[in-house]
This record gives structure tokens, C-alpha cells and sequence, in this order.
């Protein structure tokens, strides 16, 4: 079957089978809804212009509750983070606006195990410390936003924080600064 997408971009005309890349996004409370938003509108724009599902995305939290984001938009998760016990292709921490609060430690320990099992993890804007709560920073180096960098840092002493940078990639870990750094 052909649409219009295989005329404007001829590498549609050459793909190959392959399986829907699952994304599983963690929003903390207090999220910040453009650092979520963002995540999610980046994979489902890619699938709207390869005319079809490359990825599937999930977003998931504490609870299968309403998130309240900081901007006071309530957001209803797909599933509670205890759902996902297969590793997905993907697994993003959004970031909350401000640094997190108290991070549920069963949370964590999921972060811990999930993370490494994944083709690729990471973090947007605060998210990172969330990653640095899951000791996944310990050697890396890893983005934040400018604002936050120093607190990471002092935190997080094991990672190698790089305040100035829009996005970093140390291995399967992938970071952003803030909230638009994401969507680059």
C-alpha cells in the first residue's frame, strides 16, 4: 500500500519488517507537562510521518491516578510503573518542575533493574536525578538543566554532570537539559 509519505521521502518505499519499538516515559509527580508532552509528541510525530507505528509509547507513574503537573494540567498515566516488568526499547524519566521530591524507594529499585535491561534509558531536565537516586550516573556523564547542574553534582559527586551542554549521550544513556532540549 502506498500513501503520499512514499513519494515525499523514498526511504518508506524500502522498509523493512520490524517490530514497534515500545517507549515507556516515567512521569514524577509535579511533572513539568511540556517535558512530557514533548517526549510523546517527538515519537508520535515520527510515527504520523512514516505513515505508520514505529513506536509505541506508554506513560506510566507512581499510581494509575491522575498526574497533577506543575502547571496544575492533570494527565491520566496508561499504567502504574509496577505494570512494566518486560524492558522496553526505550525508558525516559520526564522531569518535574523544580528538583523531584521524595522518590517512592520502590520506584527507584524499578528504575535500577529496568534501566540496564533497556536498549537505551535517560532523562529530561531533573529527571537525571532520579537516574542518579537509581545509582545509573555513577561514571557517566549526564545533562541537566543549567540551573540544576550544581545540586546534581553535589548529589551525585560519582557522576560527571555537564551543565552546559543541551544533551548528552554516555553508552545507552541519553540525557537533555531541559524541557525543548528533549525534542533535539
Amino acid at each position: 500500500m502506498h500513501s503520499v509519505f512514499n513519494y515525499l521521502w523514498p526511504p518508506l518505499m524500502w522498509r523493512q519488517e520490524r517490530a514497534v519499538m515500545r517507549i515507556v516515559i516515567f512521569a514524577p509527580s509535579n511533572v513539568h507537562s511540556l517535558e512530557l508532552s514533548g517526549l510523546t509528541d517527538v515519537f508520535s510525530e515520527a510515527n504520523l510521518r512514516m505513515a505508520e507505528e514505529y513506536y509505541e509509547i506508554e506513560v506510566v507513574a507512581v499510581d494509575e491516578d491522575p498526574i497533577k503537573c506543575g502547571s496544575g494540567l492533570k494527565i491520566l498515566p496508561d499504567r502504574a510503573y509496577h505494570e512494566i516488568h518486560d524492558a522496553p526499547d526505550t525508558l525516559l524519566i520526564a522531569g518535574s518542575v523544580g528538583v523531584p521530591g521524595v522518590t517512592p524507594q520502590d520506584v527507584v529499585s524499578w528504575l535500577k533493574i529496568l534501566a540496564p535491561k533497556t536498549r537505551r534509558y535517560g532523562s529530561v531536565c531533573t529527571g537525571a536525578f532520579l537516574l542518579g537516586e537509581a545509582g545509573l550516573l555513577r561514571g557517566r556523564q549526564v545533562a541537566t538543566h543549567w540551573q540544576y547542574a550544581p545540586l546534581l553534582a553535589e548529589l551525585h559527586p560519582e557522576a560527571i554532570v555537564e551543565g552546559d551542554h543541551m544533551f548528552v549521550r554516555d553508552g545507552a544513556m541519553i540525557t537533555s537539559a531541559g524541557s525543548s532540549a528533549a525534542i533535539d
